[in-house]
């Protein structure tokens, strides 16, 4: 079952990815007023582990429109998810590794870099989010194997363990992956939870929106967005614990500080209640941001997402090797250019996959 709405929402946010991204690099910094950054100062990877959260639970339970899965259904696609995701993880980053130089000049370097890539010690750039899904799966699978199909048990646990994680500051899941991932998985496990919770029930949370009075759903949007225009004026503190001086100046980010989370949750569920209730006062903010979500390019981004996410690795990794020998009018061209591409290629590969396949009926050899 395909969904276009989360699709084209996914779409845009691997097109929001790539902008940030590329942002990134010296003399770059102006492509951030083109991101929803600019306003809310919250990035992509926040709303993409609430997506695959949520995606995850409404597999759980509907089994496909059938029934809810059990605790080895459900087992066996977070396996297979895992595996298809670490599968991009480590070809990418072997791939863009070699092709940069690291390791390819001899079949022990080569055989260096790919036993670190398998092991999380190496990657390609940017690509950490990958690993995090992959922690975050994992770590659903062995709570589901223990606990069976228990959304609201396995929130319980999810909270206690980002609230320990907010006593030390670290990267990767306590430590693994901490070379190529800068984020903290055992705080991102809670968003990924808890949309995996509203996914599995989120028919008693379509009910619940649905049962808002129309002024109070106007008022609880409009409230919202000017909640997150606020919260991003601010800086915070850290609540817990002294931050580690090698910590990034972003760190409640990666870290994904309490206050960082509150911020991404307020501008989540604003979008929600205007996508999913149906409130009449709410009929043509929901018209223009379904119709923008439903664009073709947007949702033929986001129905590969993996694959798209690998060829926004492989863009960016080969910008970074350019970056440095470009004037600033041909680093600004050739991140358009990369863009570009980046919206047209899966458009391209659909269209010259139909090419072929009507030349191939055409050929067909009939007795």
């Amino acid at each position: 079952m395909r969904f276009d709405l989360v699709d084209g929402i996914r779409g845009h946010l691997l097109i929001g990815m790539l902008v940030a991204h590329l942002s990134f690099h010296p003399g770059m910094g102006w492509l951030l007023h083109f991101h929803h950054h600019a306003l809310f100062k919250v990035f992509d990877a926040e709303f993409f582990v609430v997506i695959a959260g949520f995606l995850v639970g409404f597999l759980a339970s509907e089994k496909i429109g059938a029934k809810p899965a059990t605790r080895w259904e459900l087992a066996q696609y977070l396996g297979r998810r895992t595996m298809t995701v670490y599968a991009y993880f480590t070809l990418a980053g072997f791939a863009l590794l070699m092709l940069l130089g690291e390791g390819a000049y001899s079949w022990h370097g080569a055989l260096s870099t790919a036993a670190d890539v398998l092991i999380f010690q190496n990657g390609p750039r940017f690509g950490g989010i990958l690993g995090l899904y992959i922690l975050c799966f994992l770590l659903l699978l062995a709570a589901v194997l223990v606990l069976g199909v228990r959304p609201l048990g396995l929130l319980a646990l999810s909270a206690g363990l980002y609230l320990l994680s907010q006593f030390s500051y670290m990267r990767g899941l306590w430590g693994i992956g901490g070379d190529i991932m800068a984020f903290d998985v055992a705080a991102w496990q809670f968003p990924f939870i808890a949309s995996f919770a509203l996914g599995f029930h989120r028919k008693a949370v379509g009910r619940a929106i649905d049962r808002l009075p129309e002024p109070v759903a106007l008022a609880a949007v409009v409230g919202l967005f000017c909640a997150s225009l606020v919260l991003a004026k601010f800086w915070i503190t850290p609540p817990f614990a002294e931050v580690p001086p090698e910590m990034p100046r972003h760190w409640p980010r990666p870290q994904l500080h309490p206050y960082h989370l509150l911020k991404t949750l307020v501008l989540a569920l604003a979008v929600t209640i205007v996508l999913v209730g149906g409130h009449r006062l709410l009929a043509w903010p929901r018209a223009v941001a379904a119709g923008y979500f439903r664009l073709g390019f947007l949702r033929a981004i986001g129905k590969y997402s993996i694959r798209m996410f690998t060829l926004h690795l492989i863009l960016v990794s080969l910008f970074a090797y350019s970056v440095d020998r470009l004037t600033q009018g041909e680093k600004t061209a050739l991140a358009f250019f990369m863009l570009a591409v980046f919206i047209a290629a899966p458009s391209v590969v659909t269209a010259i996959g139909r090419g072929y396949g009507k030349r191939g009926k055409q050929t067909e050899i009939r007795p």
